[in-house]
């Protein structure tokens, strides 16, 4: 009796320790958002501008006025730097001449936010060549390419100061389902990318985040996932409205509470499950799905 009073007060003390928010170690005068224009990125901007300057990167520049435009009477301010990630060749010059414009020290930089992503439900043989460059440039090279910049940055000019690169991977990554395959792959390697690198640096803390599904975001309906809408294959259809599916502010909050406390972390209980999941193999996983198709095309 004794020993399951003592496991469940120390199950107790984890849960509170592992969701207290844990940012102010990190803090610092900018932190650097990509695909802040976005439902979590917008989110993170939302989140961290109440105690630090926010660089808001996206290629759209009219969503990066309008939230620079909303937080213009804030106590800290919105720096905006229109980019492309579909091509990362010119980001450190392009980035670096930025910094020089707005007069921003390095060492100023204390965290990376690295969540720039969209989606494409359709079979991988549906893809052309553009198509599959343009996909794995936003949603895995830009993580890589963007994540060893910042490294680099914050080793050598913040090397004896804490600082933290966060990571948006998902539910996919856990899990192979069909007509979103590339996706699968290029989250699966964002989360073996963060779990890799996360004990680098003893300064630099790593975090790579699962959500699951995220609703009340412009994800699903960005032209590549509009083929979704009449899916009836289950777990795919209606996945935003799915009692599963998480609101941003969500992800955020969890986020913003497991940074320097753990190397990765899953946000609601269908990314926890879907991580379980892995146990049974790919094969069973293969199954499972090709049957979950079958059933959706039967009742089409």
């Amino acid at each position: 009796m004794k020993y399951g009073v003592l496991i469940l007060t120390l199950i107790t003390i984890y849960i509170v320790y592992i969701n207290m928010p844990n940012i102010k170690q990190f803090q610092s005068n900018y932190a650097v958002v990509t695909g802040a224009t976005g439902g979590i990125g917008q989110e993170i901007v939302k989140k961290l501008i109440t105690s630090q300057n926010v660089i808001a990167i996206s290629e759209n520049l009219d969503n990066l006025s309008k939230l620079q435009q909303k937080y213009q009477k804030s106590e800290y301010k919105v720096l905006i730097f229109q980019y492309d990630l579909s091509n990362t060749n010119t980001f450190m010059q392009q980035f670096d001449e930025f910094l020089l414009q707005n007069s921003i020290d390095k060492r100023l930089i204390g965290m990376f936010f690295s969540n720039a992503g969209f989606g494409n439900f359709k079979p991988f043989h549906s893809y052309s060549f553009h198509q599959l460059q343009q996909f794995v440039s936003v949603n895995m090279y830009s993580h890589i390419i963007l994540t060893a910049y910042f490294q680099e940055l914050f080793s050598v000019h913040r090397s004896t100061q804490k600082s933290a690169i966060i990571l948006t991977s998902s539910i996919l990554s856990h899990t192979c389902g069909s007509h979103f395959s590339l996706y699968h792959i290029c989250k699966s390697t964002i989360s073996y990318f963060g779990s890799s690198i996360q004990n680098e640096n003893k300064n630099i803390r790593v975090l790579t985040v699962h959500p699951s599904p995220v609703k009340q975001t412009e994800f699903y309906k960005n032209n590549g996932m509009q083929n979704l809408q009449n899916i009836k294959v289950p777990l795919m259809r209606n996945m935003e409205k799915s009692w599963f599916a998480i609101t941003p502010k969500k992800v955020v909050n969890v986020m913003i509470s497991r940074i320097g406390k753990v190397g990765s972390t899953n946000i609601g209980i269908a990314s926890i499950i879907a991580d379980y999941g892995k146990l049974v193999g790919r094969n069973i996983q293969g199954y499972i799905w090709s049957f979950m198709w079958w059933v959706g095309q039967a009742f089409q």
